[in-house]
């Protein structure tokens, strides 16, 4: 066998276990992430249920503007260069840089929460708020060490810390939710989570920190990370407003009751694209190096994945269009039974985010976030927009209505992307 056959079946044979790894990954957080949503729904009932689903879509908020890119620009920056001496220097300056920006972020938001409670209405959030604030911080560092695996191409520690923030989720949820019911129960059951993963991942981070040898010409990878992140900054608030505005929408237009019925979907649809991000994390990395010579070979591996995307969503969209009703009412019970038609206008999401979870790869990879970051806001502004529209009037169905159509043209713009870059 030549060198070069020996090496192309090398590199298969680690996608294709960096793919096993990935798959486990997503598919233990999709089960975990969800038996820990319907045992909520159920502990709570749906006015609750509501009221934790609104106050969780803030404090998502609060931690995706906390990450402030600097997560995925790590990723990219050690995905560009995991072949490199620079490593060492970007394991440490990228740690450096995480530090600074989530202690800014929590501070911030300790002195924001009181102006924040009163703006939304809800002056008894500001004392959950302040219980929050750990949480919130441990967050940044569990997804900064998620990101660095996962440009490291180390899919299996992926593994490790989701089993162990969200199945330390579901049993802490499950002990301090017996002994007092309440939100703040919850609260702490995911910040002592986030903490065990911290430390977990700490650990992961720190034996593959001595591996790599100390370059002796000094580079500064801070300010690049920063630069970097900054359009990722607006992709990641814009995915986070076409997530989460609408259930922020809903608790201001309509109250907890409807946010209840609109979580109850949207939880099951949210998770669904796991199984993209599993497939695209074990083999999305070597498009990062994509060049004139290989752009051919890319482009069939490319098409590749999206056929294969495509035979396992198209059975999901089906099943939740027509057995939507079945599965809330099997998940959630009968009393979210008001859940099962949003979940239904939901369903054409799923496959188009299914299919952006590679083409935003992708373009990710080929330092090309600022339009991608120029499509996403013409979604943001159509889903306001929509949502604005739609939630007074139809309440959780306006909400799905809203979030299905202005995710459209974001998939269709970030296609043309990409059919343009392989060209």
């Amino acid at each position: 066998m030549s060198s070069k056959k020996a090496y192309r079946k090398s590199i298969q044979k680690k996608l294709a276990r960096e793919t096993f790894w990935s798959a486990l990954a997503r598919g233990t957080t999709f089960v975990l992430f969800l038996l820990t949503n319907i045992y909520l729904a159920r502990k709570l009932g749906v006015e609750s249920f509501g009221e934790w689903s609104f106050l969780f879509s803030i404090l998502t908020i609060v931690i995706t503007i906390s990450y402030f890119g600097v997560n995925a620009a790590s990723n990219v920056f050690v995905a560009r260069n995991s072949r490199t001496g620079k490593l060492k220097k970007i394991f440490r300056d990228s740690l450096l840089l995480r530090t600074k920006v989530s202690v800014i972020g929590a501070i911030v938001f300790l002195g924001i929460s009181a102006y924040l409670a009163k703006f939304l209405g809800r002056p008894n959030f500001l004392i959950l708020f302040y219980v929050a604030t750990p949480f919130i911080l441990f967050k940044t560092f569990v997804e900064f060490y998620n990101e660095i695996f996962q440009g490291l191409h180390r899919l299996k520690y992926q593994f490790f810390l989701n089993l162990s923030e969200f199945g330390l989720n579901l049993i802490f949820a499950v002990i301090l939710l017996n002994m007092v019911l309440s939100i703040e129960s919850i609260i702490f059951a995911y910040t002592i989570s986030a903490l065990i993963t911290v430390i977990l991942g700490s650990f992961f981070f720190n034996s593959f920190y001595k591996t790599f040898k100390k370059r002796r010409k000094k580079e500064f990878f801070q300010r690049k990370i920063f630069r970097y992140s900054l359009p990722l900054v607006i992709i990641s608030m814009g995915s986070l407003l076409m997530t989460e505005i609408d259930i922020i929408m809903i608790g201001l237009f309509s109250g907890h009751a409807e946010v209840g019925i609109y979580s109850a979907a949207k939880e099951i649809v949210n998770r669904l694209p796991q199984i993209a991000y599993a497939l695209a994390l074990g083999t999305m990395q070597v498009f990062a190096r994509l060049s004139e010579k290989n752009k051919r070979r890319m482009r069939t591996r490319f098409e590749r994945l999206i056929k294969i995307n495509s035979m396992i969503y198209l059975p999901i969209t089906l099943i939740l269009i027509f057995g939507g009703p079945i599965l809330i009412k099997v998940f959630y019970g009968p009393e979210f039974s008001k859940s099962a038609l949003p979940l239904m206008v939901l369903a054409p999401w799923v496959f188009m985010a299914s299919q952006n979870v590679f083409q935003n790869y992708f373009i990710n990879y080929q330092q090309k976030a600022w339009t991608r970051a120029m499509n996403y806001s013409f979604a943001i502004i159509l889903n306001i927009i929509l949502n604005a529209t739609l939630i007074p009037r139809y309440g959780a169905l306006g909400a799905a209505i809203g979030t299905t159509i202005s995710y459209t043209p974001y998939f269709l713009a970030n296609r043309i992307e990409v059919k343009k870059a392989l060209r």
